[in-house]
């Protein structure tokens, strides 16, 4: 059967023809309300500010050489600025394309080349990394060279009030200016630039394709964020984002209202995070944003800006659920978290639910190659698990991936999404995450298809019964202990088998700094089949390599992993090289040189015995073998 919303409202398709006039229609009965605050920089808006500074923001645009068709890269944190040039570049009818700031060079370089970006736009201490990303474009993409821009040298002209949240009654509104599309007709003034422009025949061949598009297939290209492979880009249309916030905005999902203030404390490069921007200033919410994403600077922001409604990361909701002074906090105004980007056990919904004292507490289901938030949990449910009901006017299949028929309630099997904002050649790419639904229609998230465990049980004889085990299933299961803060499950290859078995990273509990391996291969024991064992080994590590969305990078935990057990075979024939191969073996999750010590505490020597196919050359290894753009070379011939 398919599930859909219980509640079925009309897609209406929007009179405007340019995605920012839609908002300004919106704002202008918000009036001189507070808008918009920058929670770092003290900087905030009134609602009649917006438009006033977006035009401000698009004639600037228009001056340094952004057109129709230009491919603009956003490449900085998160900002309140980031909405305007979101704004502004619809309005020129350019092309965003959204890129976190805390990547590394390569995968920046990366994303910019697949995208074909002409221009880029990121903050000061990111500009010598950005320079570096240039050079490297300039020389492989054939004669593409990037043109780097201060995100500050956009805003040098426009006016906010400094103060920071003493009272509305200090803003002081503007008048709006002529509308932008006069900018566009305008022929553009290259001002003194801090990196000259050039720009290939292929760049001018790529825009003209671009400014053919009309006026509702601008689009945003958004990079779809995975745990275990590389980045691909993702383009969504103005016109599904408004049909999202359409479907976001029914009454039965609690949207935010004029007295609501809200905290973005997400990743705005990400589908989830722009939409709960833009649906907060829809509805004339104040929208507080914050570029720090620890949960300690979370609680801060929540409590000195009293904020009512928090979009964030799950390890936000990880944090919460093992403080247990939180109870102690005042943090009575708020009253709903909402997170997505990872999958959470209901046991730490429940705990962090109790700690905050909220009132709603819920998870998102956002996709970003769909390019929207697909379903979300209606206000105060206590499905706490599931990642709520499908949103109007979208259909979900739930899928058996042997048959391909349609799985019965609480059966396992892989999702399928249609519906209207859905983009129809990125719909097959939505078969890699793997749940169920139940009885009452509400969507549960386990895994990704690829991160399944396959293996045997060994005591089994006659037949070869398969078995699976979900990642998110153990990891559940270990948060719920009280010395573990965070963890990860990654599959180990096993090669006389061809069966993955589960590798588990702990990072240890201030408090439970004695926690021993046995210890938790007991705990596991008590609460899982005997033949789901951590047959892989368990490690204890500082840290869980995250995305910026909060998602788990498990191919960082498998090179780590395959180095550091690189670094043990060639210590037992070398012991001065340790330090040194444990640094580099390291190196991707930028840990410090106390973090050695920790990464060897194993099981025992056992663990660390391969098939002759995979021993690697036990001679000195002078450097971690990579490519010219960072990554790390895996094949151990390349190994000298």
């Amino acid at each position: 059967m398919e599930v859909q919303c219980p509640f079925q409202i009309p897609l209406q398709i929007t009179k405007f023809d340019d995605f920012a006039e839609y908002f300004f229609d919106k704002f202008a009965k918000y009036g001189n309300r507070l808008a918009m605050v920058d929670v770092e920089s003290g900087k905030q808006w009134s609602y009649t500010e917006l438009r006033a500074c977006t035009e401000n923001c698009a004639k600037r645009l228009t001056e340094i050489g952004v057109s129709r068709g230009t491919r603009c890269a956003l490449v900085c944190s998160v900002s309140a600025k980031i909405i305007f040039i979101h704004f502004a570049c619809s309005m020129l009818d350019a092309v965003v394309i959204s890129v976190s700031a805390s990547l590394s060079s390569g995968e920046i370089w990366g994303q910019l080349n697949k995208s074909k970006a002409t221009y880029c736009f990121a903050e000061q201490h990111n500009m010598a990394r950005l320079e570096k990303v240039r050079r490297i474009i300039g020389n492989r993409s054939g004669g593409r060279i990037l043109s780097i821009r201060l995100l500050e040298e956009i805003f040098e002209d426009m006016k906010s009030s400094s103060k920071f949240l003493k009272t509305r009654e200090n803003l002081v509104p503007s008048e709006p200016s002529q509308i932008a599309s006069k900018l566009m007709n305008k022929e553009p003034q290259h001002a003194v630039s801090c990196i000259d422009l050039v720009v290939s025949e292929q760049i001018k061949k790529d825009e003209t394709t671009d400014s053919q598009l009309s006026s509702h297939k601008r689009i945003i290209i958004f990079y779809s964020i995975t745990s275990s492979e590389l980045p691909k880009p993702v383009e969504v249309l103005h016109r599904s984002l408004l049909q999202n916030l359409q479907q976001m905005n029914c009454s039965i999902f609690g949207p935010p209202c004029v007295d609501d203030r809200c905290l973005l404390a997400a990743n705005i490069h990400h589908v989830f995070g722009l939409v709960s921007a833009l649906l907060a200033l829809r509805n004339g919410a104040q929208l507080f944003v914050t570029a720090k994403q620890q949960p300690r600077q979370i609680l801060n922001a929540i409590k000195d800006c009293k904020v009512t409604i928090a979009y964030v990361i799950p390890t936000f909701v990880y944090y919460c659920s093992k403080d247990f002074n939180l109870e102690k906090s005042n943090l009575k105004p708020l009253r709903s978290v909402i997170t997505s980007g990872a999958q959470i056990g209901e046991h730490t919904m429940k705990l962090c639910k109790k700690h905050l004292n909220l009132d709603d507490l819920r998870q998102a289901y956002s996709v970003s190659e769909a390019g929207i938030i697909c379903s979300l949990a209606l206000y105060g449910q206590n499905q706490l698990k599931s990642v709520g009901v499908p949103l109007p006017g979208l259909r979900f299949k739930i899928l058996s991936w042997e048959l391909k028929q349609i799985c019965a309630p609480r059966e396992l099997g892989q999702i399928f999404i249609e519906g209207p904002p859905v983009r129809t050649r990125m719909h097959e790419n939505l078969k890699c995450d793997a749940g169920y639904y139940d009885e009452n229609g509400y969507i549960f998230v386990v895994n990704k298809v690829r991160d399944v465990l396959r293996f045997k049980d060994k005591m089994i004889v006659f037949q070869a019964y398969n078995f699976q085990l979900w990642p998110s299933e153990m990891e559940n299961i270990l948060h719920e202990h009280a010395g573990i803060d965070d963890c990860a499950i990654i599959g180990r290859l096993e090669h006389p088998t061809r069966i993955r078995t589960p590798t588990t990273f702990i990072v240890k509990n201030s408090l439970y700094q004695q926690l021993a391996p046995n210890e938790i291969r007991n705990y596991l024991a008590s609460r899982m089949p005997y033949f789901k064992e951590v047959a892989g080994g368990i490690y204890f590590v500082p840290e869980i390599p995250r995305s910026a969305c909060g998602k788990i990078l498990r191919s960082q935990l498998k090179q780590m992993r395959n180095y550091v057990h690189l670094t043990y075979r060639n210590y037992t024939n070398n012991p001065n090289i340790i330090n040194h191969k444990l640094l580099a073996a390291i190196d991707q999750t930028k840990a410090s040189e106390s973090t050695c010590n920790e990464l060897t505490e194993f099981t025992n020597e056992s663990e660390f015995a391969e098939s002759k196919d995979e021993v690697l050359n036990t001679q000195k290894v002078v450097s971690i073998p990579r490519t010219t753009t960072g990554s790390v070379i895996s094949d151990k011939k390349n190994v000298q």
